[in-house]
């Protein structure tokens, strides 16, 4: 266990306290703050080696986050000390327009008492208009050609992988920064598998295990292409053993009765801490893209 997460211990729940987190380390980057606003739930594991790195630096950090899907969970999980600020709105289009706009007001009151040097986020909507309407600076990450951009605005620097397209996610191209590799190369390197998590959901080291990701209907990307995983086609590309009672399956999101897989041997399993370790322990892993594609992982 390291040194950041015993520290991180003694904060195991989402805090409400909007102040900033103090955290003590060399003094490269004393004085300066910097606001980390988690949009969702894959982002928590991906700022974790950020956020150590800046406490390395003595950076004074503002984490805030969005309750949506495993956020709660993975902050809780993780030991992460952060403000948990506004909600989803689910999947309708003008929802998430109005709950854009609701979540902009409620960060402004962090966003004016801390005043950081630079707001980064992995895709926040909401921070990113707050910043500009006080004059913050901003860094926006992107790992998605195909998301939705706000248009008339744009953070301060852009930065993303080397494998998307130049102009894609940009209109000033000298304001995009990159990293090479995908935006898990981040934080893969730390995780360690947990081999126990299939006893944990009753599973038999002898069953034959496949983990169906289905599509993200309520992102704003989603591809109705996609959904052919929640129906019955779905089904009928597992392999015959599937068809076994000593076959565990099991659906990541969504229920199995809503994806239509009505099948006695399937099961939802939704918990996202320990996502990566089912899929290590999986013997298939079968799962929707919304860019019109399909991949699978064995």
């Amino acid at each position: 266990m390291t040194e950041v997460t015993q520290n991180r211990e003694q904060d195991v729940r989402a805090t409400q306290d909007p102040s900033p987190i103090r955290l003590a380390a060399p003094t490269s980057g004393r004085g300066k703050k910097v606001w980390i606003d988690i949009d969702n739930s894959p982002h928590v594991p991906f700022f974790l080696p950020i956020v150590d790195e800046l406490q390395k630096h003595g950076v004074e950090l503002v984490l805030t986050a969005r309750d949506i899907y495993q956020v709660r969970e993975l902050l809780e999980f993780f030991h992460l000390p952060c403000t948990v600020i506004g909600r989803h709105y689910g999947k309708n289009k003008v929802l998430k327009i109005f709950g854009t706009l609701v979540r902009t007001l409620q960060l402004a009151p962090t966003a004016a008492m801390t005043r950081p040097d630079v707001a980064i986020s992995h895709g926040s909507r909401a921070q990113l208009l707050i910043c500009k309407a006080l004059g913050i600076p901003t860094m926006m990450m992107h790992d998605y050609e195909y998301s939705t951009k706000t248009g008339f605005l744009e953070a301060d620097w852009v930065f993303m992988p080397d494998v998307i397209p130049d102009g894609v996610m940009a209109r000033k191209e000298d304001r995009v920064l990159r990293y090479p590799g995908l935006k898990e190369d981040v934080y893969i390197p730390r995780f360690t598998p947990d081999p126990s998590i299939l006893p944990q959901l009753g599973i038999s080291k002898d069953d034959l295990v496949v983990t169906v990701r289905p599509p993200a209907t309520e992102a704003h990307y989603h591809n109705p292409e996609s959904d052919i995983i929640r129906g019955d086609s779905a089904v009928a590309f597992f392999p015959p053993a599937c068809a076994r009672r000593d076959t565990a399956s099991k659906c990541e999101t969504g229920s199995a009765t809503e994806s239509g897989l009505e099948r006695p041997d399937l099961f939802r399993s939704n918990a996202g801490a320990d996502r990566p370790s089912r899929r290590i322990e999986s013997d298939l892993v079968f799962r929707s893209c919304d860019q019109r594609r399909w991949h699978h992982e064995s």
